[in-house]
């Protein structure tokens, strides 16, 4: 046999180029970073990689579904064209581009866009080089080693796709809205007791809707599971009620709700004709499900868990939990349940599970690397995976966890949803086949509220923002702008005009204030999977500079009046570190050095008075204020109150504290020196239609602000891909 010719390699191409350069801006693809004159440009995420792949077709038109491709992954979903927008307006913005005249990006309506502009460098992918060799072989040994060949490959073929298919990773596949009307409740999820749910019996998707301009007062509601008008339950006698489940045969509605006249809310069975609603026989409660025959019902009242016959007799008490119990399911076997648990001091929701009998209680041993909110969970029909809701970093998504067969592993969870979207609900249709889910677009707007004339007016219209600060001259303003899933920092004139953007994604930004000079701003803020941190940004713009170690979370940065120091404190339990003492801490900006507020362990949410001698904290029950006096280096209870207080705030002259009560959602305030306690408004009357108002902070002049969610929720319906 001859010996083979040296084996010779394909030359493959140069160095690649990476950096293009138009106007002003040069890009650097490979890095993901974006200069002006030399100078760093905050660009990242989305509207990056909208950018480098523009830049590499200069001239030429890139599809939006070509975009889409390389913006999300296949299985992820997301509202595409808002995501989209949204991406390509941030783009916009930091180049200084416009759509109406635009200098880079051009719009091809309804098709994509081009870049117009001149642009130098090319980027290019290094080839590997490839062996090439020109071996001769006897045809009979050629033949019988391609047929070896062959049959490996199929083999090998064959053992990666069963492989694969064994681990192939749950997934959405497509997604269809099926709802339009934004009147779905979708409300924040969070710290309170209200959880949005969905039931369906095959035909018909159910949820709560909020009638007619009033509110948080709900009626019952459907759809069809193809889609379509929203349809009102006929006969259902309540005054507000809430969608908690459906009987297994589909024929009952559970809801809890109060009729005219009544102070509280019960237990309904409400048929799915509408007509003849009625208690469930003589039990009551917050929650309730029929196990998958419909034989037993079990139901949470406070933190106890009764069962039941299915007609709501023969009810016994099973278990104390630690917590109040919402979200209840039976696993398809029955022989577990599962519920949400709202912790009593903290509001903190976990998910937990017990056996039918009440045994073997304890938490979903669930494996996170950063704690969530866990809510509302769901069984798949075949109970594989159960399928539930978390809270994280300012975004709802849907994650689930396939069933363990043996009771001591611990959980891994996957990510099914992504993107714009707050989904706050999630259920599988009947089939299995399909994942309905509430989609909720969160916005918010401010109102002023005048204490003279007690009217409300808009404030900073069009602009969904929250977390208002204002400089101590009534000059300029600061807030938080919400852009879907991004919390941004913008400083601007009362009016909103000299608007400056001072944090760029994925920075997520919380509560803010001006130093006393106006020169600079502090707020806290977190970067992905990271710590809540305190921040100093110059109010003229420039780079956020963090100023506590990242071991901790640190919330609520108060100024001092002679603006050598900050104020600051920890979080409360249902949102980071649960086991972490809190206690307020004074940070000198001259020195460096943090210490302790005396008598301030075990408080919270410190607010430093504009004349600097007073601070407000609260516990971590929420139900009372305590006043510290550095004259006297003592605290004192301001007030104290068996509601949650939500917001604290001063007045400019330092002699009251405003803060609203929750779940009454009004707006009170108590006198410095007299102690005198008094209501100021109800929130709700800021804007009847909205979801929910809160208390946000008061203006340089002393007028309440009120920020309004508006949650426009809508069904949409997810094709799963469960191996």
């Amino acid at each position: 046999m001859r010996s083979a010719r040296p084996v010779r390699p394909v030359s493959s191409p140069g160095p690649s180029t990476s950096t293009f350069r138009f106007g002003e801006f040069a890009a650097d693809v490979q890095a993901g970073e974006l200069f002006r004159n030399g100078a760093k440009v905050r660009l990242q995420g989305q509207p990056f990689e909208v950018l480098a792949l523009l830049l590499e077709r200069p001239g030429q038109m890139v599809t939006r579904e070509e975009l889409g491709r390389r913006l999300w992954p296949a299985d992820t979903f997301v509202d595409f064209e808002h995501g989209l927008n949204a991406a390509v307006n941030r783009l916009r913005e930091t180049l200084g581009d416009s759509a109406e005249q635009p200098r880079f990006i051009e719009t091809i309506p309804r098709r994509g866009y081009k870049f117009i502009a001149p642009v130098e460098g090319t980027a290019q992918r290094s080839a590997p080089a490839v062996a090439q060799a020109d071996l001769k072989l006897p045809r009979h040994r050629l033949l019988i080693g391609t047929l070896v060949t062959v049959i490996s490959v199929i083999l090998v073929y064959a053992a990666a796709s069963s492989w694969l298919v064994s681990r192939r990773a749950p997934r959405v596949t497509a997604s269809n809205r099926l709802s339009f009307s934004g009147r779905v409740m979708g409300i924040s999820p969070g710290v309170t007791e209200s959880f949005p749910a969905l039931a369906t019996d095959g035909t018909r998707i159910y949820f709560s809707s909020p009638k007619g301009g009033m509110g948080m007062t709900l009626r019952l509601a459907y759809i069809s599971i193809i889609g379509g008008e929203q349809v009102f339950v006929a006969g259902a006698p309540f005054e507000s009620v809430e969608l908690r489940n459906i009987s297994p045969d589909g024929s009952a509605l559970l809801v809890y709700g109060s009729t005219p006249g009544e102070a509280e809310s019960h237990l309904w069975l409400v048929p799915t004709t509408g007509a003849g609603s009625r208690k469930l026989g003589t039990l009551d409660g917050e929650d309730g499900a029929w196990s998958p025959d419909g034989h037993r019902f079990v139901y949470a009242q406070g933190q106890d868990m009764y069962v039941a016959d299915g007609d709501g007799s023969n009810g016994r008490k099973i278990i104390t939990t630690p917590g109040k119990g919402f979200w209840i399911r039976w696993s398809p076997d029955a022989t577990r349940i599962r519920f949400t648990l709202v912790d009593a001091k903290t509001n903190a929701q976990t998910l937990w599970e017990c056996k039918s009998d009440g045994t073997d209680l304890h938490r979903v041993p669930l494996s996170w690397e950063n704690q969530p909110q866990e809510c509302c969970g769901e069984w798949t029909p075949d109970g594989r995976y159960f399928l539930f809701r978390t809270l994280r970093d300012n975004r709802a998504d849907i994650w689930l966890i396939r069933e363990a067969r043996l009771s001591t592993r611990v959980y891994k969870p996957s990510r099914l949803t992504t993107g714009p979207l707050d989904s706050v609900a999630a259920i599988p249709s009947r089939n299995g086949k399909q994942l309905y889910v509430i989609g909720v677009q969160p916005r918010y707007e401010f109102r002023r509220y005048d204490l003279k004339t007690r009217q409300f007016a808009p404030y900073l219209p069009g602009t969904s923002a929250l977390g208002h600060s204002s400089s101590a001259d009534g000059q300029w303003i600061a807030y938080v702008e919400q852009r879907g899933q991004d919390n941004i920092l913008w400083r601007s004139r009362l009016d909103g005009s000299e608007r400056l953007q001072l944090t760029s994604p994925p920075m997520l930004v919380g509560w803010s204030q001006w130093s006393r000079d106006g020169k600079q701003i502090a707020f806290m803020a977190k970067m992905p999977d990271r710590r809540w941190n305190i921040y100093v940004v110059p109010a003229s713009g420039g780079s956020p500079r963090a100023l506590l170690p990242g071991d901790h979370d640190f919330a609520d940065p108060e100024w001092s009046a002679d603006g050598h120091s900050l104020m600051f404190g920890r979080l409360p339990d249902y949102m980071a570190e649960a086991s972490v003492p809190k206690a307020i801490y004074t940070l000198s900006l001259d020195t460096n050095q943090v210490t302790t507020l005396p008598g301030s362990e075990g408080l919270y949410s410190p607010r430093w008075s504009p004349s600097g001698r007073y601070v407000v904290a609260m516990p971590l029950s929420e139900q009372k204020l305590m006043l510290f006096d550095f004259a006297a280096q003592s605290w004192t209870d301001l007030t104290t109150t068996p509601l949650h207080i939500g917001t604290p705030r001063w007045s400019p002259d330092s002699e009251y504290v405003y803060f609203d009560v929750h779940p009454e959602n009004v707006l009170l305030r108590v006198e410095r020196t007299s102690r005198k306690l008094e209501k100021v408004l109800d929130l709700v009357t800021a804007n009847p239609s909205a979801s929910e108002c809160d208390f946000d902070n008061l203006t340089w002049d002393g007028a309440p602000l009120v920020k309004c969610w508006i949650d426009n929720g809508d069904i949409y319906a997810f094709d799963l891909d469960l191996p």
